[in-house]
């Protein structure tokens, strides 16, 4: 079975939570190996940022969306790359802080899969999101 590839979507303020979530679904290797992108930091100087957001999660299998609170679903980026997801029909997760209710996050975001993690391990919610991608991309 070939690798995965999940666009990380977050905002500068949960960028250190991305990061650490992302290192560590790259762990996870069963029953695929996963290969992060994180938006805006992967992206190389010079390049133009919307061509290489697209090509990135064209080429995506999912999109993870990192929203530690509630003020971070706010950041105009993460709605970018949200309405692009669906414009090319990527299975979107959005990642909730256990500090807050899914109720105190923005309607359009309830309408997705909710995985809640706690913030000061990002890192134990791996196999979960692992899990949930493979059960999105069994359904396609």
């Amino acid at each position: 079975m070939r690798d995965a590839k999940v666009f990380v979507s977050y905002s500068n303020r949960d960028a250190a939570v991305a990061e650490k979530i992302a290192h560590a679904l790259q762990g996870v290797q069963a029953p695929r190996k996963w290969k992060t992108f994180l938006d805006r930091k992967d992206i190389g100087a010079g390049e133009d940022i919307r061509k290489s957001l697209y090509a990135n999660l064209e080429t995506s299998d999912a999109i993870l969306v990192v929203a530690a609170s509630p003020d971070a679903v706010s950041n105009s980026w993460v709605s970018y790359e949200i309405g692009m997801a669906e414009g090319l029909n990527k299975p979107i997760i959005v990642l909730t802080s256990n500090r807050y209710s899914p109720s105190d996050f923005r309607e359009d975001f309830k309408s997705f899969p909710i995985i809640t993690f706690d913030p000061e391990e990002p890192e134990g919610v791996a196999q979960e999101i692992a899990g949930r991608l493979t059960s999105l991309a069994a359904r396609k």
